[in-house]
């Protein structure tokens, strides 16, 4: 059998995302058009470098990351999003989303998904580590992403990415958490 995309991770978080009757009416790119912060589909794109093409009335290709904070904006111009296309996973990648919520059937309050490449000598090659719920976009955390560059995967090198997260003040307040 055919190892999935990613994986697996985009199947995992569409499963998160939203419950099946909705997946079933939806389509990834509207998701990507109307997710919060904390979805886990959305952070699954961000993690996998996803890109789109959006027509307004000429079709402009951008990356993920860049539409959703003018999403709003461009969105209400009319613009239309047609293609959403994410790269092939290199060899020795890896993927993972962390949930944390009050039940297992609440949805998150915050979310954080990474995506890793290895270099043949184990060390991290490229890493992408982002988290939802704090801000009302989706948080790349660039300083985690370069304390595990360069290094081996190990329990010290997670402590100490880890060590450089900080929760912007003051955080998102909503229906599943208070800042």
């Amino acid at each position: 059998a055919a190892e999935p995309f990613a994986g697996g991770l985009l199947a995992e978080a569409a499963r998160r995302s939203k419950p099946q009757t909705l997946r079933q009416a939806a389509t990834v790119g509207g998701c990507a058009a109307a997710a919060e912060s904390a979805d886990a589909l959305l952070l699954a794109l961000l993690a996998l470098k996803a890109q789109l093409t959006l027509h307004r009335p000429q079709p402009t290709s951008l990356p993920l990351a860049a539409f959703l904070p003018q999403r709003e904006a461009l969105l209400s111009q009319g613009a239309l999003l047609t293609e959403l296309t994410l790269p092939w996973p290199a060899p020795r990648s890896g993927a993972a989303l962390h949930a944390v919520a009050r039940t297992s059937a609440d949805g998150p309050i915050v979310m954080a998904a990474a995506a890793m490449t290895l270099a043949p000598n184990g060390a991290v090659q490229t890493a992408r580590v982002l988290v939802g719920g704090l801000t009302p976009q989706p948080l790349p955390l660039p300083q985690v992403q370069a304390t595990l560059v360069g290094r081996a995967p190990d329990d010290r090198a997670i402590r100490e990415a880890a060590a450089h997260l900080s929760v912007p003040h003051p955080p998102l307040s909503d229906a599943r958490a208070s800042g």
